[in-house]
């Protein structure tokens, strides 16, 4: 008798601390229902001499968000 089997997709999301001298990472399975403790961000911020949106950041403590926010503006000038 054959057995019949259910492939099942699983989506696994990565969360990593973008403080670039922080090794904070959290992988989330999708049961997990709950996202990591930290500090999320988005939206616009803007240099002295200019401004535009950087990217969401993810910061895993109070004292990676000033690092991570220089990251993601330093990124957002090197268009990466």
């Amino acid at each position: 008798m054959a057995k019949e089997t259910k492939e099942t997709k699983e989506t696994t999301t990565i969360v990593i601390c973008d403080n670039p001298r922080c090794d904070t990472v959290h992988i989330l399975l999708d049961t997990d229902l709950d996202a990591p403790l930290g500090y999320y961000l988005s939206g616009s911020g803007h240099f002295s001499f200019g401004g535009g949106p950087i990217p969401e950041l993810y910061a895993c403590s109070k004292g990676c968000i000033k690092p991570a926010v220089l990251e993601a503006f330093d990124r957002n000038w090197r268009n990466e």
